[in-house]
């Protein structure tokens, strides 16, 4: 049971523990706050630590220990910066997955009730055995009917400020107060972190018990190496798939009742590909780019929309076969893109997957639907900030 120390105690013993975690737990702020504000607890942009005495009461040493470890890697590893536009209830789902999942490899004791699932071990590159990212994960649980009955079962699930408790999952509050932050802001809040990452590594390092899981999510912080491929693929297969079921637009009768239950899509646009062919562009980044997207239609068996130009639109057409229309590539030119996008403004796609080195003329405002770049190394700065961006590397690395 829980005394007059709150969860320091939990902390301090976690230092000792797991220095790792331990040390990133120094940097939060303990806060006992009313349980009608947090019932159990959660941890917010601000590195405020907010718990529930009568909660944290109802838990064992062990599993307060497991608490302040299961908040400190939301907010270290990324759980708001990395929420983009996805929705807050099942973006802390999928994190609690993989928070709960790596501290209960390394020993640590959940309270009952904690979401865990080996269903999202995969295999990686090597041979063994690794998580899905909690992007990986939030794709699969967005379309499993299992969100419904947690959503009823009294799971974790936005109030009215955006805040969320720890509940049966894990917690995090206000995502709304950081996307309000300015872009510089964000950047500080990630860059800090980072250092905070990079310093309790190394002295879990020195003490010698930075585990080999551990230390590859690490090195994933400091060396990010997500394949481009894979993050193209999620991309195209979300915009594909656009007669699933999707949370991007609730269902009203949910929305009425308090939850937030998916609903078809079918009239969201047609998933656009745009191709840059104007001189600067390579026909070996164009080729890759295309041939991933062509494996994601013969997969779901669905058609795009496909542009190209140059300083005008040389091509527009909705095909479910790209190979056939890598001939058709016209251009060579100079780059605008504001032809394109006014094309665009008359009948927006779901999402446009831009490819190109970005050098050239763009309108003033940023459209509402969803873009990825798909730039070659050279390339300049994408225009608008907020949206994907993937740097295509034609070589024979692993990536």
């Amino acid at each position: 049971m829980a005394d007059d120390l709150g969860l320091e105690k939990a902390r301090y013993h976690l230092v000792r523990r797991s220095p790792f975690f331990g040390t990133l737990a120094m940097s939060l702020t303990m806060k006992e706050v009313p349980s009608e504000q947090i019932p159990t607890a959660a941890v917010d942009a601000n590195n405020n630590l907010m718990y529930s005495k009568e909660f944290i009461n109802t838990l064992s040493f062990e599993e307060q220990i497991f608490v302040v470890a299961h908040e400190v890697w939301h907010v270290a590893f990324g759980v708001f910066e990395r929420r983009k536009n996805r929705q807050p209830m099942i973006w802390n789902m999928a994190h609690d997955y993989v928070v709960n999942w790596h501290l209960k490899q390394e020993g640590l004791k959940a309270p009952d009730g904690c979401l865990y699932s080996d269903e999202y071990v995969i295999q990686n590159d090597t041979g063994g055995h690794e998580y899905m990212s909690a992007e990986e994960v939030y794709e699969k649980l967005k379309t499993e009917v299992k969100i419904i009955s947690l959503c009823k079962s009294g799971g974790e699930g936005d109030n009215e400020h955006g805040d969320l408790g720890f509940g049966n999952n894990g917690g995090c509050a206000d995502h709304k107060s950081y996307q309000d932050r300015t872009e510089a802001e964000k950047k500080n809040h990630k860059e800090e972190w980072k250092r905070r990452i990079i310093q309790s590594a190394h002295v879990a390092k020195q003490r010698g018990k930075l585990p080999g899981s551990i230390a590859r999510i690490v090195d994933g912080v400091i060396h990010p190496q997500i394949p481009w491929q894979r993050i193209l693929r999620d991309f195209c297969r979300d915009l594909v798939l656009r007669n699933d079921k999707s949370f991007r637009r609730p269902s009203r009768r949910s929305v009425a009742s308090g939850l937030y239950l998916s609903s078809t899509t079918p009239d969201v646009g047609v998933p656009t590909a745009f191709i840059d062919t104007s001189g600067s562009m390579g026909d070996n980044e164009i080729i890759m780019a295309l041939t991933e997207i062509k494996a994601i239609i013969d997969e779901t068996r669905q058609s795009i929309r496909v542009i190209s130009g140059d300083t005008r639109v040389t091509m527009d057409t909705e095909t479910d076969d790209i190979q056939n229309i890598r001939d058709k590539l016209g251009g060579g030119g100079g780059t605008d893109f504001v032809e394109l996008f006014d094309k665009l403004a008359n009948e927006p796609p779901s999402g446009l997957i831009f490819i190109s080195d970005l050098y050239g003329r763009f309108p003033g405002a940023a459209p509402s639907y969803p873009i990825l770049w798909v730039m070659p190394p050279n390339h300049a700065d994408p225009p608008w900030p907020g949206y994907m961006a993937i740097e295509v590397k034609v070589n024979n690395d692993p990536q």
